[in-house]
């Protein structure tokens, strides 16, 4: 199937979706839709897929792979040389993720802010709301929720994904990647579950965090992120955060949770990135500071539950992982 040059504006709810395909080809097609709260751009289920040159703008996901079928396996993706533009997640993998999604790159894209909103019948904005309540300290105007999202919380299999030269710009978290348990308090996990997210690669990433809340990269028991590494990573981080008071010093676990960059409902230990139950993590080349003038208490980096741990050349402002 192939789809070059057209525009598809405020769909009543998703836009593209590719179900149980073989053989994609996407070319320089916009999508602008923001009619409702529920509209991704394109929803990817589909294997040897190649999406370039395309701009997204969208009230939710931009492009989103998915994992309905346990049967069928979403493999050999390719997004290239793409704008996306989301009040939700701009790159993401998952929610739905029963099946196998294998050999995904991500290449030479950039995620901005949205620029347009939903507006109820009334005239209210959901997502302002929305944003005060988990995201307290973000600057005025409007953000994506993340950038760069990787998701494995369905019983299913993520793995070899690539993010490469992804630039990040007005994103309340850059960074958000889950391995939970979701399924197994929902409707109990297949037989054939593996619960397995692993070989996670996110390279040469420009960004601006415009949150309190930080980058992430965390697992529970039962599903540990594996093999993890981050090169070449800048992220230029809002200052102003605090450290944990000590009741609530420990984050949330969260397993069942539907799994989103605001889950843990509290300002994360680390401003820059919070890694927990992960097993090996590269972090290579890789600075978090904060913006010209701004302090905060906690670390630039916070590894909890950490096994393998490979850090080289990791920059931080003025304080210490």
């Amino acid at each position: 199937m192939r789809l070059e040059d057209f525009i598809l504006r405020d769909a009543a709810c998703w836009g593209c979706v590719f179900h149980c395909c073989d053989g994609v080809v996407v070319r320089r097609v916009k999508i602008n839709s923001h009619a409702n709260w529920n509209n991704d751009g394109f929803d990817i289920e589909a294997k040897n897929v190649l999406i370039e040159d395309c701009d997204v703008d969208t009230g939710d996901d931009s492009y989103c792979l998915k994992s309905n079928n346990p049967d069928f396996i979403v493999e050999n993706v390719v997004v290239r040389n793409c704008t996306g533009r989301s009040t939700c997640n701009v790159f993401k993998l998952g929610t739905a993720s029963h099946g196998t999604m294998r050999n995904v790159l991500f290449e030479n894209c950039r995620a901005e802010e949205p620029k347009r909103t939903f507006l109820d019948a009334e005239g209210k904005d959901w997502f302002a709301e929305y944003r005060e309540k988990y995201w307290a300290g973000a600057s005025d105007g409007q953000h994506s929720l993340s950038a760069i999202v990787v998701e494995c919380v369905d019983g299913g299999i993520v793995s070899n994904i690539v993010f490469r030269g992804i630039d990040v710009c007005n994103t309340l978290v850059p960074i958000f990647v889950r391995g939970g348990t979701r399924c197994d308090g929902k409707n109990g996990a297949s037989q054939n579950s593996k619960h397995l997210l692993a070989n996670i690669r996110i390279e040469d990433i420009s960004a601006t965090a415009e949150s309190f809340v930080a980058s992430s990269i965390t697992g529970v028991k039962g599903c540990r992120p594996q093999n993890v590494v981050l090169k070449n990573v800048r992220v230029e981080c809002k200052g102003g955060g605090r450290t944990l008071e000590e009741k609530t010093r420990v984050v949330p676990e969260f397993p069942e949770c539907y799994p989103e960059s605001r889950m843990f409902k509290c300002m994360l230990p680390a401003y820059g990135l919070y890694v927990r139950h992960v097993d090996g993590i590269v972090l290579e080349d890789t600075m978090f500071t904060l913006r010209e003038g701004d302090l905060d208490e906690r670390d630039a980096v916070v590894f909890d539950d950490v096994c393998g741990i490979d850090a080289r050349r990791v920059g931080r402002s003025a304080d210490s992982l």
